[in-house]
């Protein structure tokens, strides 16, 4: 009897076992060749983008910086809040959007080996973030006061007061990152992104929080100040002088800042409204993919914008270029001459 007994408990323990190793085997494993396979379209697309996004987010924030450093007409208080910005924007691009390529692949295996690191990408996810759209913030309001109130502009403006703003921005994406480390929410592996970021699932107060907090209030803030300089720009400027050269270019910087927020805005919103709705996950992982590869192509906006309204930036772009590769300045120097001897032959012709 009690050798039966004892027979009957080992198979209930091997059976248990099988069982176990049955659930382990099928068990389903996000991100990895395997896991993509099943979607692939879907992240296919979510790797050409982000690529695309480390790539040109990279080289453009990084020309930006380098231009505005390098020229003596870029050393106005308010290029200083834009190197804030494109410093933001360059870490966003070169290093969250890598660590996605990696989640894509490597899968969660990667991160949950690695739980600390996960965290620490989920925190400089927002703080990058939270720094971006404060930077933008900044701009607007610097942009305001500097067309509608030209006067005062130079005493709240000082070289200590704006980097005391460009603090003032990171420290606050540091403060929208804090409350998940102290438990309010938290960090860990997004099984429908295939990277770290914050955790939905965990505190849709949250969520919330920064939404309406650091995402609705600053991008208001914003609205009402370009609002007012359009509204200043079309009332007065047939009417008053502007400093000509130099009030035209405030407005070409404006426009292109404005283009700026809006794409923040066009980027970023979809983004926070899943966020908020899918705090149980149950919404498709395509929802999610595209939501997200949106919100972080928006870092390769800023140089794109700059280039396109601005002829200075454009200039200060083809300096920085033609330092880093001087075989360019060689190739246009030929092609002036070879022109040039073309003109000359075409004007001797005729004689």
């Amino acid at each position: 009897m009690f050798l039966h007994h004892l027979i009957h408990k080992i198979s209930l323990v091997d059976s248990n076992l099988t069982n176990q190793s049955y659930f382990n085997l099928f068990q389903v494993t996000y991100g990895g060749i395997e896991f993509i396979n099943k979607r692939l379209i879907l992240y296919i697309f979510f790797l050409i983008l982000i690529s695309l996004a480390i790539f040109l987010g990279f080289i453009g924030n990084l020309l930006t910086i380098l231009a505005i450093l390098v020229n003596k007409e870029f050393h106005a208080t308010n290029y200083l809040i834009i190197v804030n910005q494109s410093i933001a924007d360059l870490l966003i691009s070169s290093f969250i959007n890598s660590f996605n390529v990696i989640g894509v692949f490597a899968g969660e295996i990667f991160f949950l080996n690695r739980k600390p690191l996960c965290s620490i990408i989920g925190f400089l996810c927002l703080l990058l973030c939270g720094a971006s759209l404060l930077s933008i913030a900044s701009l607007a309001i610097n942009r305001y006061i500097k067309i509608c109130h030209d006067k005062i502009y130079n005493k709240i403006f000082t070289k200590k007061i704006t980097y005391l703003i460009c603090m003032i921005a990171w420290l606050g994406g540091i403060v929208l990152g804090v409350p998940n480390m102290s438990g309010w929410g938290g960090y860990g592996y997004d099984k429908k992104v295939l990277s770290c970021m914050t955790d939905r699932t965990q505190s849709q107060e949250f969520g919330f929080f920064y939404i309406f907090c650091y995402v609705s209030v600053p991008c208001l803030c914003i609205l009402i100040c370009y609002i007012k300089i359009f509204v200043y720009v079309r009332k007065y400027s047939g009417k008053v002088n502007m400093n000509g050269t130099n009030h035209k270019r405030n407005i070409q910087l404006a426009k292109s800042l404005f283009a700026s927020f809006i794409t923040y805005f066009i980027c970023w919103m979809p983004f926070g409204l899943i966020y908020l709705i899918d705090s149980k996950d149950i919404l498709p992982p395509e929802a999610m993919v595209i939501t997200t590869v949106l919100a972080h192509m928006n870092s390769i906006a800023n140089p794109i914008y700059f280039a396109y309204f601005s002829l200075s930036f454009r200039k200060a772009y083809l300096k920085v270029l033609l330092l880093i590769f001087p075989c360019l300045s060689r190739s246009r120097t030929g092609l002036k001459i070879t022109t040039s001897s073309h003109g000359d032959k075409k004007r001797e012709d005729p004689h």
